[in-house]
């Protein structure tokens, strides 16, 4: 027997690989998707600027728009009228129910005066029940972007492409260090950049205890992301899709605890 048809006998992917940490012990399992238990969720976004230590200043002057995951432009929004409390964002969300898969679209942020990027927060996973804590949105504000990507040694900003920011988690839903991003575009199409000791670095080649990366300069439209953990024999930990749009941050998570 040949060892493709061994593969496949086995069902053995094309590239295997080992989970031998029990930070992604979940790797080797089949998620199980449990359905809502409840027809809406209470969920709370707390939005603070990112270049403060540790994020602690808070983002205020914030406007937001809930909408459907296949609405780029927020056309048909399901909200438009969420404002901030202090940096603090509060709304419902229907999950479906018990028959439902949770609510997998996102939020649109904007701010007063362009003093923050807009910003794009997809749900992933889909939200299927009120949180414990708050969803942190570390914004960035405008006069520091361009700043921030030249001295991580990319391309200044292109008012056509955008971004996008992710936060790495493990199977315990804490933030994963040695985790490699990417995005579904040709390598010479955008910058993969890491969370360094809370600096954006083009030297970096994978997340730090942060578990934040950011990919810059993406052409607009729909987008694949995936997560990796990182090494010679890397294993898939999520993978997750978003929109991308101009002179915007799309913000998500890529997580195995689904």
């Amino acid at each position: 027997m040949g060892l493709s048809a061994c593969e496949a006998f086995l069902d053995i992917p094309a590239d295997p690989q080992l989970v031998g940490s029990e930070t992604w012990r979940c790797l080797g399992t089949q998620a199980v998707m449990q359905a809502p238990e409840v027809d809406r969720a209470a969920v709370q976004v707390r939005a603070c600027d990112f270049i403060s230590s540790n994020c602690s200043s808070v983002a205020t002057g914030l406007t937001a728009k809930l909408c459907e995951k296949p609405d780029l432009n927020c056309s048909k929004p399901i909200r438009s009228d969420i404002r901030d409390a202090n940096g603090t964002l509060d709304f419902e969300v229907e999950t479906g129910g018990s028959v439902g898969a949770g609510f997998d679209g996102y939020l649109a942020v904007s701010s007063t005066s362009m003093a923050f990027v807009p910003a794009m927060l997809f749900f992933n996973p889909s939200i299927r029940e009120t949180g414990d804590a708050p969803i942190v949105l570390p914004l960035i504000s405008t006069s520091s972007l361009a700043n921030i990507l030249t001295a991580a040694g990319t391309k200044a900003p292109d008012p056509a492409r955008g971004y996008v920011f992710i936060a790495a988690r493990d199977c315990e839903d804490e933030a994963a260090a040695s985790v490699t991003v990417d995005v579904d575009r040709p390598p010479t199409d955008r910058a993969v950049l890491y969370i360094d000791h809370g600096i954006v670095s083009g030297a970096a080649r994978q997340t730090d205890g942060s578990g934040l990366a950011v990919i810059s300069n993406v052409a607009a439209g729909a987008v694949k992301l995936s997560g990796f953990t990182a090494g010679p024999m890397p294993v898939r930990i999520d993978e997750a899709d978003a929109l991308v749009a101009s002179a915007t941050i799309t913000y998500t998570s890529l997580s195995p605890s689904r």
